[in-house]
């Protein structure tokens, strides 16, 4: 790059994020000397270059041709694939490419939380701590957090699988390595695993550490050096206690924790639940975002909505956890493909995860690639078919978010539950279709919104007797 304005920096910034190798003539000025937001990583000397050479890049002092042929020695090393520094040096080149790629991939205004821990748990409640803790941060509402773990088993297993929907986690391997997980992204970059962990520790803002060995202390270590902020499970054990010559500045409190919050990782006696809150709370302190935001019902439906699209068409199903009359099964397996053919790419189907009704529709309404099931944040529906996506802390509040996101609800047999969110979404003026022969809620009991029962002007005689 010689000189440059704001579209100079924009390209090399594309460039440089991908991994590709910007040399810059600092001496001309503008962005090639680092102005209108130009990588600063670019500006740092390349491995392919002698420090003699980078000088040469910046010296407005010095001739001409000895800038030019410092460019073109740089240029050749490059092509040749042959670096002017140690082998070492070169690994680690390669290692910020690699991260300046995945940065681009996750986002590159992603706040990015890295999982750190033991592949064999240790301590008797530092699953359910994890667990715990999983469920926590992936209820955080900040879109741009992204969490990514090293798709080992134990710790990294049990967040990724434990992680809201598992959306916004991302498992890092080495070249053709897989986590298995079933949940989450797996990502590859490193030809192994010690290349994969180097990569992994200049990737994260925030380490959260959980029990753990050399490995863990390893990829501590190179996070804290560079300044990352590392949130230890002090009270798990291992190197997240300190052992392992784990690094020693991240088992000091950090300005942005409490000393309560910071007691609550060390302490052995507090409650699993609450030492992974306070956990929660310094990772969301470090963000300055706030460990758990309350969302109303009415929020959880606008932003499912937006997920969906704005032009989506949302079809809930509704009805019995349990098959109460002899041909419902059939008739819901008969429905739920002639559904999906029938409606347009703009329809899509959503169950509250549950089973009986809503688990057989979702199974057989086409690949399940237009089904989404809703349940309480942390949950999952066990289908294997469509996506699970999570809003409201309960069940309870998860049937109120349900009750005000479709268009249409097509209600089957059904108790209390079933009225109760069919009701809910009668009131606000959503179409609401009962399969009456099945019984139950479907056909008038417990409080069923007598007015669904009444046939719709878009309704043919024949058609609502058929129902």
């Amino acid at each position: 790059t010689v000189e440059g304005g704001p579209g100079v920096s924009q390209e090399a910034r594309a460039a440089y994020e991908r991994g590709a190798v910007v040399v810059p003539l600092m001496r001309t000025g503008g962005a090639s000397s680092g102005m209108f937001d130009f990588p600063p990583g670019a500006l740092e000397r390349s491995c392919f270059a002698t420090a003699k050479q980078w000088l040469l890049l910046k010296d407005t002092g010095a001739a001409v041709d000895a800038s030019v042929r410092a460019v073109e020695d740089i240029v050749m090393a490059c092509a040749a694939g042959k670096p002017e520094t140690s082998s070492e040096a070169q690994a680690k080149e390669r290692a910020e490419a690699e991260v300046r790629r995945l940065r681009c991939e996750l986002g590159y205004n992603s706040r990015i939380i890295c999982i750190l821990g033991g592949t064999e748990y240790k301590g008797d409640d530092s699953e359910a701590l994890v667990e715990n803790m999983a469920q926590k941060l992936g209820s955080l509402t900040d879109s741009k957090i992204k969490f990514v773990t090293g798709g080992m088993p134990g710790v990294q297993e049990t967040f990724a699988k434990h992680c809201g929907d598992g959306s916004r986690v991302w498992n890092l391997l080495p070249e053709g390595g897989s986590s298995g997980y079933g949940r989450g992204t797996d990502i590859h970059a490193g030809k192994n695993l010690e290349e994969r962990k180097i990569i992994f520790g200049l990737l994260g803002d925030v380490y959260v550490t959980v029990e753990g060995g050399p490995g863990v202390s390893q990829e501590a270590t190179a996070a804290h050096e560079r300044g990352a902020v590392v949130v230890p499970l002090m009270r798990t054990g291992g190197a997240s206690s300190g052992m392992f010559n784990f690094p020693q500045g991240a088992l000091e409190k950090p300005r942005f924790a409490t000393e309560e919050q910071w007691s609550l990782l060390k302490s052995k006696d507090a409650p699993a639940a609450e030492s992974a809150a306070a956990a929660v709370a310094v990772v969301g302190a470090c963000f300055g975002v706030p460990a758990t935001k309350e969302e109303s019902a009415t929020e959880a439906a606008y932003r499912l909505r937006n997920d969906f699209g704005r032009n989506a068409r949302i079809v809930c199903i509704l009805g019995g956890t349990e098959f109460r009359g002899t041909d419902s099964a059939a008739l819901v397996a008969a429905l739920a493909p002639k559904l999906e053919a029938a409606l347009g790419s703009e329809a899509k189907f959503v169950t509250g995860g549950m089973a009986g009704v809503q688990e057989t529709f979702a199974k057989h309404c086409g690949d399940g690639s237009r089904v989404w099931n809703l349940l309480p944040v942390g949950q999952s529906s066990g289908y294997g078919r469509g996506k699970d996506i999570n809003a409201g802390a309960d069940l309870e509040e998860r049937k109120a978010i349900f009750g005000l996101i479709g268009d249409v609800y097509i209600t089957v047999e059904g108790g209390p539950g079933v009225s109760q969110e069919a009701n809910a979404a009668h009131a606000r003026g959503a179409a609401v279709v009962p399969l009456m022969r099945t019984g139950g809620a479907s056909e008038g009991m417990f409080n069923f919104p007598q007015g669904a029962l009444q046939k719709p002007s878009f309704c043919t005689e024949e058609q609502w007797s058929l129902l």
